[in-house]
């Protein structure tokens, strides 16, 4: 089976001992499968927060009226979206183009009155799209002609609830004031304090009478396949729509404080793989100590006949580099496993709802995935480490005096 003398030794020297040789391979072997499923977990986590902030939030790119961004009054609008649309629609990678108007002004009650965000969307184009449905934890989504839906902080602010009639003031279009009373069809919770306490969501129809926009919109929200897309899209739309009276905004702009999170959270993603570097480490450390002492008048023998100290330190690393690719194999392959499995079927927080509304978007059902660098790093460094703890035992053979170490009992 083996050609090399030195690797068919460390394979029957592994064997002296076969409980010791499982329950080390078997450390490794479990702690793998834990730390590849939990960053598979965390990896689709991630993924899925940001993909329903994106959704639900910025879209993979806006498209704005030049100026909009930086001075967001309902005067600097975009006023033919059709032609837009049609670009837009067009363009590979482009799942949906969503019309909105968003504005803000005054919402009050017959005692309460706050300053509010007012967005005007399609509801049936967004329906499957966004996640303003999914977030409507009373009434319902699908509010009639002069019906709203609120933050759920912000109806506690005005003390008002399902079927309450709310009084909107803002600014035309035109420079008028515009004025008119809806019904609240719905409460919004998404867990983002900024929104639940401030956001107010229409009808486009109803917008657009409000703000006396005609067919006009503020932005156009562009969703793609995926967030990879997002800069060869933007960079084509760039090359074919008007750049001189628009502009378009990625979602890494409007969401940079979620990509700052998420970096942190990578950062804090590794404490585990840390605790069973640190673990694994001392249990082979004090497998190849035991394995040494046990071995010590052998080792000496092979001096004494001539074996220089750099082969025992090959000998001894190699055998824990045996048990190092035993423990990798079995446990990428278990980790794959449960993330094969669990990455088809989900795992399932919907129990724990009211918990993770707390967290803007945060996704009910998490689906794990594999990504290279996170699976590469956690088995390679598992690997080294391993092979690393057994240097210092390596070493104290290597300098062992023959004479000694043969009468050793």
């Amino acid at each position: 089976m083996f050609k090399s003398p030195f690797l068919k030794m460390a394979w029957r020297n592994l064997w002296r001992n076969p409980r010791r040789t499982l329950i080390t391979t078997s450390s490794i072997t479990i702690g793998l499968i834990a730390i590849v499923f939990y960053f598979g977990f965390m990896d689709g986590m991630n993924r899925q927060t940001l993909e329903n902030n994106i959704r639900g939030h910025s879209g993979h790119i806006k498209v704005y009226a030049k100026g909009y961004q930086k001075d967001p009054a309902i005067s600097k609008r975009i006023i033919n979206p059709e032609g837009i649309l049609e670009i837009l629609l067009s363009e590979p990678h482009v799942l949906y183009a969503l019309p909105r108007i968003n504005t803000q002004g005054l919402v009050a009650t017959g005692e309460k009155s706050a300053g509010a965000m007012i967005l005007g969307i399609d509801l049936k184009k967004e329906e499957n799209v966004s996640d303003y449905k999914r977030y409507v934890g009373e009434g319902t989504y699908y509010i009639p002609g002069g019906g709203i839906l609120i933050g759920k902080g912000l109806a506690k602010l005005l003390r008002a609830g399902i079927g309450d009639i709310l009084s909107i003031i803002i600014q035309a279009a035109d420079g008028s004031m515009g004025a008119e009373n809806y019904k609240i069809g719905g409460i919004l919770s998404t867990g983002e304090a900024v929104m639940d306490n401030s956001l107010v969501v229409m009808s486009l129809e109803d917008m657009r009478a409000l703000t006396v926009a005609g067919e006009s919109v503020t932005e156009i929200t562009v969703i793609l396949e995926s967030a990879e897309y997002t800069e060869k899209v933007t960079g084509a739309l760039a090359m074919r729509l008007d750049m001189e009276v628009l502009e378009l905004v990625s979602w890494k702009e409007l969401l940079a404080f979620l990509l700052d999170m998420q970096g942190l959270a990578e950062i804090f993603k590794y404490v585990p793989l840390v605790i069973l570097i640190i673990v694994a480490s001392l249990g082979i450390l004090n497998t190849v100590l035991m394995s040494v002492s046990e071995r010590t008048r052998e080792l000496g023998i092979m001096m004494a006949l001539g074996t220089r100290p750099s082969r025992i330190v090959f000998l001894i690393l190699l055998e824990t580099a045996i048990i190092g690719i035993a423990g990798v194999i079995l446990g990428v392959t278990g980790g794959a496993i449960l993330l094969t499995y669990f990455g088809d079927r989900g795992i399932d927080f919907s129990q724990w709802k009211e918990g993770l509304m707390t967290i803007p978007f945060h996704p009910t059902t998490i689906y794990p995935v594999i990504e290279p660098v996170s699976f590469y790093l956690a088995t390679g460094v598992v690997f080294v480490s391993a092979v690393m703890s057994a240097l210092y035992p390596a070493y104290k053979a290597a300098r062992l005096r023959p004479a000694e170490a043969i009468h050793f009992a």
